[in-house]
Formats: structure tokens, sequence, C-alpha cells
């Protein structure tokens, strides 16, 4: 993980004074046990002190401060940011409020909502804008909010690769029954065609058998077919002739 430029340990516990009044003994043993506790690394220990001193009604931005960077090392880094923002707020010295915002901005790196992070580095520069660990934390931040970015495309792309695949595959095993059943449809009409077709070529011949050829007669074989017809009608009225008068009947005078 890309190491960050921390204000927790070497200038981020604030330093106690010791107040006269018995709320300030409170406010000042706590803190002072708290920041002991801390240093040891007892981390949990450390916020319960700092969450005391917080009941007092002095030093709230200091005890708050340090109450994050207790949370924020127990990896509690929403609890952090809560108490980053509360001693922001709470804080009237431009160098307290540029560490707030500076470790408020570490706390959503390490959550990496980057976004967040870079705002918060912004708005720590406008309060200490010469400030080396925040401008090069800002540009951690950015470069890997810029990573993040180009992790989530590649792995949309990779997904939207893998649900065309799929996609493609489960059309494939959809498809040979339907291409079958379509290459038999488009077999049954051209079977269909090629059977009608053939009908109609086998028609043709048959009318064109039935038909009588037509054939061009000369002038002289006409004159001999007419000749010969009226020779065969004379034939025919001479038969006739003597039939009639070898049958026909006799008269006889009574």
């Amino acid at each position: 993980m890309m190491k960050l430029f921390k204000k927790i340990v070497a200038f981020g516990l604030f330093l106690i004074t010791i107040a006269g009044n018995a709320q300030g003994t409170t406010w000042t043993k706590e803190m002072v046990a708290g920041n002991k506790s801390y240093k040891d690394g007892k981390y949990d220990e450390a916020s319960k002190r700092y969450e005391t001193a917080l009941t007092a009604k002095k030093g709230k931005d200091k005890a708050s401060y340090n109450l994050g960077n207790a949370e924020y090392k127990q990896e509690k880094y929403d609890a952090a940011i809560n108490h980053y923002e509360s001693a922001f707020g709470q804080s009237t010295n431009y160098a307290d409020k540029a560490n707030a915002l500076f470790n408020k901005g570490n706390a959503f790196f390490q959550k990496q909502d980057y976004d967040s992070a870079i705002k918060s580095y912004k708005d720590a520069l406008k309060y200490d804008p010469q400030d080396k660990a925040t401008i090069e934390n800002l540009a951690k931040a950015k470069l890997k909010k810029n990573m993040k970015e180009q992790e989530q495309k590649e792995k949309q792309d990779k997904k939207d690769k893998k649900d065309q695949k799929d996609q493609q595959d489960q059309e494939k095993k959809e498809d040979p029954q339907d291409q079958n059943e379509q290459n038999k449809d488009q077999e049954n009409k051209q079977d269909q065609q090629k059977q009608e077709q053939q009908n109609k070529n086998e028609g043709e011949e048959k009318e064109g058998e039935s038909q009588p050829q037509k054939q061009n007669l000369t002038r002289a074989e006409l004159d001999r077919l007419l000749k010969m017809i009226e020779n065969e009608e004379k034939n025919v009225q001479k038969k006739l002739t003597r039939f009639n008068g070898k049958n026909s009947p006799q008269s006889k005078d009574w």
C-alpha cells in the first residue's frame, strides 16, 4: 500500500499546559495519560482518556484531534473522520485546522475514498499552502484514484466481453435446431418449386404432342389434292345412283 506522510505522532498530539482550576486539572490529567498510552501503542486506552477529557469545557478541539488520531490507529476511520471534523470546527488556529484536514484526508485515503481524500488535502492547503506532506499526499491520492478508475474500467470491459461471449455461446446452443428447421423449410420449398417446374414442363410437352403439325403445301400439291377430292365425290355419286335404281320398287298396272 502506498505510504502516506502522517501528522500523528511527530506533531499530531497537542502539548498540554497545566490549568489552575479543578476542571482544568481533570482535562490536563486525562490528556497527559492519553498521550502516554498513545505513545505506548495502547490506542484503545488512549481513546478512553481523550473521551474523558472531552467532558471538560476547555480544549475540546485538542481532545477531539487526539481522539481522532487514536481512532485512526485502530483503523476506525469513520470515527476518526468525525473527530477531525469536530477538531477543525472548534479550532481557531490555521495550523491546527490544516492538521485536522490533513489527517481527515489520510482517513479517507485508507478507506479508498480518494475523491474525499483529495478534497480534504486541497482544503488543508488553503490553510497551509506550502506544506510538503499535504502536497505529496494529494498527488498520491490523485494517482490512486486514476489507478482505481483504470482497474474498474478493465474489470468492466472484461465483464462485458465475458457477457458477450456467454450470449454468443448461448445463441450457438439454440441455433442448431432453428437452423435445421430453416434448412428443412428451405429444402421443402426448393423441392416444391422443382416439382412445380417439372409438372409445368411435362404439361408443355403433352400439349405439344397433341397439336397437329402445320405443313405448307405447294400449289401443285394443293391442285392434286383438290382433284382427288373431286374424283372421289364423283365416284360416290355413281355408286349412289346405281344403288337407287336397282332397289327402287316396280309398279304394276292392275
